[in-house]
């Protein structure tokens, strides 16, 4: 079978575990045991709350639970880099969707298996998902001041006092071509601000000063960098398009001794390459 290429063949493969969910056919309770037996998945939303699709079904095209089934040769080996180049970053171990897998299984009436360790991709629509309840316990937690909370809140798109602090560190420049331009400056976390603790998500250290593609490039782990600052260049991106996009291996970050957990973070869990 071939493997998936665009985003809307995962809709489409969600789309299908959903039918299959909702129905009462012969096919639910192989699809449960597909949820129950699962390793790697891609989580999505539902009105329902959280759901979870194996990335083994949704990597091949067009699937079906038939074809599922008969695909004697399906490998998560296969699939998890197919999808890595739809999605970026990349599938690891998540103690928070962890928990709402968990209570999937519990809504599908099945238990979730306690042996071996799974492993979660990070989409943008649950990225956002898990922002948002961890702005609402933000702002509910009476045990933190209205200061700390508007830290919080501006630090989640780059602005106000992190902000501050990522100018601060990389003298109000571009890392690495060393543009000045405030208006095309980001200031994004390099260990995402859903995963961060509350220091982490203030921390200028946790910060690079991007121009608007490497920012974009780096966020969806096509590119990252060693303690040194060395750019790494995901092989996904062929020569042709490393050159439109101007990725010049001497091009390379300064960084602190503070940086260096966020690197290594980054380059562990989110660079594309560590995957394959």
């Amino acid at each position: 079978m071939d493997l998936v290429t665009t985003f809307e063949q995962i809709q489409e493969n969600i789309a299908e575990l959903e039918r299959v969910r909702r129905s009462d056919g012969t096919d639910h309770a192989y699809f449960r045991d597909l949820i129950r037996r699962g390793r790697c998945f891609v989580p999505y939303l539902t009105p329902e709350g959280m759901a979870f699709a194996p990335s083994r079904f949704v990597g091949y095209a067009a699937n079906t639970l038939a074809k599922h089934a008969a695909n004697a040769g399906r490998d998560g080996k296969l699939t998890n880099p197919a999808i890595g180049r739809i999605f970026g970053g990349s599938n690891s171990a998540d103690a928070e969707l962890e928990a709402f897998y968990v209570a999937y299984c519990k809504r599908l009436g099945i238990d979730a298996l306690a042996r071996g360790a799974r492993s979660y991709w990070l989409t943008p629509e649950v990225e956002y998902e898990l922002e948002e309840r961890d702005l609402a316990s933000i702002e509910s937690d009476p045990n933190r001041s209205a200061t700390t909370k508007k830290a919080l809140r501006d630090s989640r798109v780059g602005q106000g006092r992190y902000r501050a602090s990522v100018l601060a560190c990389w003298d109000s420049r571009c890392c690495l071509t060393g543009c000045e331009e405030p208006r095309l400056l980001i200031a994004s976390h390099i260990k995402p601000w859903s995963k961060s603790t509350d220091k982490e998500k203030l921390d200028g250290f946790n910060g690079l000063l991007l121009t608007p593609h490497y920012d974009a490039l780096f966020d969806r782990g096509f590119i990252s960098f060693t303690n040194e600052g060395v750019m790494l260049v995901a092989k996904e991106l062929s020569g042709k398009v490393r050159t439109a996009l101007a990725l010049d291996s001497s091009l390379r970050l300064s960084p602190e001794p503070e940086h260096v957990k966020y690197l290594e973070w980054h380059r562990r869990r989110w660079f594309l390459e560590k995957r394959n």
